[in-house]
This record gives structure tokens, sequence and C-alpha cells, in this order.
């Protein structure tokens, strides 16, 4: 880890001179094209007299036949820049994308670049279905992808110390909090605030219960990760049913099984109180979203948050603002920074063309635009202001609208009309100085690998969901529940998991020191 750190670090200062994100949308990643051009032509010229690769992109959307003529129009930046590649985009929806990835994989067709959950990893890096990145791709080819974000970042996304994605640049850090309708307050004289924690909503609730009947409370809360905000733990793995917990405020860190922990107890305690109050949504076949964002029908929302998101929130109808639980935003728990990145596909014919590519995605404007949008004067416009437009028919509207999010260098995408509208003109700014002032944990990166207790997973997660939503909706007794479910998570070996976990934790800590 220490040479890793080192090849980084040079790596990030050489290429200070071909950086393109000095500022959030501003013109200067258009005006480095052609540096960035001339330093990735120099690893294409020898191609030139070979057959050009075809890169593919693997996202999330919807495939139209716009796809086509954005693909095509992709092409030509790329090869503008000096990257002699066609290129082609492909979409596959929520509901089948994993899946698809998978079977692509496992039965060994090409394809380059896909976005995933750096969360799921293992999977990919275990089966051999994501190329590995060395720090010698790194210097040669990815150098405006680590320049757009920290060393810091990238060395967090690694997995058993190598590297499988690239982190998708956008936010790396989440506050705690709850969102809430303004206009239910006012009209009920509930003055927010006043909540500066947990414990101070129970007079929130019950004024709302005596003056507005109708109105619920609070909305669902059968999800693991209200115990982040409520007890400030966080899954190992992103994976609730491992029952696997750390706690966020504690700097020396210790994995532990999560629901022994005394705040998780005294959480769903709260919870359970709520629950026997009538102040939770517990009908989970009701659109909760629907009910919380356009209806006004539900008052608030204990949830991580960053910002922008109240303003995404308020597009409903409704209007919303939040008050924070701890003004430190984190970076990012028990997690990978930012939950997506972007792989290299172990089935790719090609993996220095495909990165070749996704560095372009972290230095090209024009290119994220392209992908994110459609094409200029197209399927979008764009004012004097630079703030663009998306046509309802077109390629942004039909596809995936602001696409951005997984595609690569988040802040180098123009500002819409729709964010305008919605007091979002600055949001790149406003995220990358959220990112700048986050706590950087360090449990963060940490990956438990448990592949060699897949009968004791097997058995603690069928335990975990005979027992974990009854408690999170607090339709059970705690105490009565808790002892019955914890007997039950060590007489299927928590505690082996428990030592393995802990023992792996303290040679990541380790490795970064070494």
């Amino acid at each position: 880890m220490k040479k890793k750190k080192r090849l980084l670090a040079t790596l990030a200062a050489l290429m200070l001179v071909f950086s393109t994100v000095s500022g959030c949308g501003s013109n200067s990643a258009n005006e480095s094209q052609d540096s960035t051009g001339s330093q990735i032509a120099s690893t294409t010229e020898n191609s030139a007299s070979e057959e050009r690769p075809t890169v593919t992109w693997c996202a999330v959307g919807t495939e139209t036949d716009t796809s086509d003529r954005v693909s095509a129009a992709a092409t030509q930046l790329l090869n503008d820049a000096g990257i002699n590649v066609d290129f082609e985009i492909r979409w596959y929806s929520w509901s089948n994308y994993a899946q698809q990835i998978t079977n692509m994989i496992a039965t060994g067709e090409e394809f380059d670049l896909f976005n995933y959950d750096i969360s799921s990893i293992n999977n990919y890096a275990v089966s051999g279905g994501v190329y590995e990145i060395s720090d010698e791709d790194l210097e040669q080819y990815l150098g405006d992808a680590v320049s757009a974000m920290t060393e810091e970042i990238v060395d967090k996304c690694r997995y058993n110390g190598s590297l499988y994605a690239i982190p998708v640049a956008h936010e790396f850090a989440q506050w705690r909090g709850v969102y809430y309708n303004v206009g239910i307050a006012e009209e009920y004289g509930i003055d927010m605030s006043q909540v500066k924690s947990i414990e101070d909503l129970d007079s929130v609730f019950a004024t709302l219960k005596e003056k507005a009947p109708d109105i619920i409370p609070l909305d669902s809360l059968n999800s693991e990760n209200i115990l982040l905000v409520m007890a400030d733990q966080d899954d190992v793995n992103r994976n609730a049913s491992l029952c696997l917990g750390m706690d966020v405020s504690d700097e020396n860190g210790a994995v532990f099984n999560i629901w022994e922990n005394e705040k998780v107890i005294n959480a769903l305690r709260k919870i359970r109180e709520w629950n026997e109050a009538g102040y939770i949504l517990t009908d989970t076949t009701l659109d909760y979203t629907s009910m919380f964002q356009t209806e006004g029908k539900i008052f608030c929302h204990i949830a991580r948050m960053k910002p922008g998101t109240v303003e995404q929130y308020s597009t409903g109808g409704q209007t919303f603002d939040y008050i924070l639980f701890d003004d430190n935003a984190i970076q990012t728990f028990c997690d990978f920074p930012g939950g997506w990145g972007v792989g290299v596909s172990g089935t790719s014919s090609d993996p220095k063309a495909a990165m070749q590519v996704l560095n372009f995605a972290y230095s090209s404007k024009d290119f994220i635009d392209l992908l994110t949008f459609g094409e200029k004067d197209v399927d979008y416009t764009v004012d004097e202001e630079g703030i663009v437009t998306i046509n309802e028919t077109g390629y942004g509207a039909d596809e995936y609208s602001n696409a951005s999010w997984q595609m690569g260098n988040h802040y180098i995408n123009s500002i819409t009309s729709a964010q305008v509208a919605t007091g979002q003109s600055d949001i790149w700014e406003r995220l990358k100085e959220f990112n700048e002032t986050a706590l950087s944990l360090p449990q963060t990166g940490f990956w438990f690998n448990s592949s060699d207790f897949s009968s004791e997973v097997t058995a603690i997660t069928n335990t975990y969901n005979e027992y974990a939503d009854s408690l999170l909706m607090g339709e059970v007794d705690v105490d009565e529940t808790l002892a019955e479910f914890n007997a039950a998570l060590e007489a299927n070996g928590i505690q082996s998991l428990i030592d393995e976990a802990n023992r792996q934790y303290q040679e990541f800590l380790s490795s970064k020191t070494e």
C-alpha cells in the first residue's frame, strides 16, 4: 500500500497539468481536451494500423433508437481527441441490469465498461468478471480520472488491496438528519428549529397526532439504514443480513453484532414507542414516496442526506427542509466512497482502449453532456449562460435524463434548467465543498471477506430475515425479540464472523500505514 500511495501521489502531482476539474461545470474541461487527447494519442498510435476496437459501455437506463446516433457522436468526440475507437452505449433497465451484467460475464460475452455498485465488488472480483486496474494502468491511462477526485478516495475503493473500479466523481459523504414538510409545519405551528435530536421528535409527532390525525408523522422504517441515523451504526459490507456493524463515532473501531449494540437497542425501543403511539406508516404496501413528496400525507422522513436532496424532494409539489442530527458529513461509513463506480469488464478484448475511454469521461465536458443529454440542438438546447434545457422527446427525456451520476465525472456536467428552477444552479460547487469538508473515517473502504464462512452467512441471513423487519417496524417487544434473535445468531456462528472480521479489519488498518 505504501508503494501505491507514493505512486498515486506522484501521479496526482504530474496530472495537475492536465486536470480538468478546477471548477464544477466550468469551461476548463473543454480547454484541457487537447492535452488529454495528446496524452492518450501516444498510447493509441500503435493501434492505428490494427483492427479498430469498439468500446461498449453498459449503463442503467432505457434503450431507444436514439442510442445509435449518440454513440456515433461519442465516437467522433473520442476520435477528435486522438482515441482511435468506435463507441457504443448500451442501456439496461434497473430491473434486469445486474442480472444482465452477470449473464454476460458468465457466458463470456465481450463488453468493455459497466457501472456497478462498488459494494458488489467481491462478486465480480472473485469471479474474474472485472479487470484488475494496476498502478501502471492508473499512471498510463487513467490520470484524469485520478485527478478528478483524490488519492484517498481512489485508494479507499480497493478491494483486498486491488482496484477494480474507478469511483464516479460525485458526493462521497452523507449527513444524518430528517426531512420535513414545511407547509405542514407552518400550518400546525411546529418549530422544527427546536429539533436537535431523535428524542426531540416525540413532541413534534404528538402535536401532529393531536392537531392533524389524518397526517402520518413518519414514513415507513423497515430499513436497516435507519439505524445509522438513529444509532451511529453502519453495516459491514453494506449488507444488513450479515448482522455485523461498526460504530461510526468510534475512531478506534471494532466489528460487533449490531443487534447487541446498546445504541441500536435504544433506537429500536424508540421505534417501538412510535409504533405504539401511531406515529409510523406501517402499511408497507402503500406508495409512501408519493404520499410524502406529492400528496403531503406524511410529515417527515429520517434519512442519510446530501446537498440538493431537499430540492429534489420539493419537485413533487410539496416544499421540504431538513434538520441535521450531526453537523458532520461522514465519508462514507463501512462502505466504498460514493457507492457507484465504473469497472472494466473481465471479458473486454481491449482493456487499454476501455480505460482510455473511461479516462475521457473524467475530462471531457462535451462527452459527459452527450451521454447525459444527447446531441446539442437535437436533444437539448443551451442558452447564453450555458444552461441546458432537455427536449421533451429528446435522448435525455427518453433514455435516462441526467445519467451523469453513473458515467464518470459528475462535476463537469452542465447545469439544467430544471436544476436552476429548483435552486440547484450551484449544486456542483456545493457537493464539492461537501466532499472536501467531510470526515474521513478509518473504516471507510474496509471490506470483510466472508467466503470461508458460507454456511454461517446463510444461516445468519435466514435468521435476519426472520426477525429484523418486525423489529425495525416497531411491531414486536424489543427486549423479548432481541433475546431470541441474538440467541439464534450465536447458535448460527456469528461470533466466528465477528472474530474473523476484526482480524481482517486490523490487517486493513495496518496495510494503510505500511
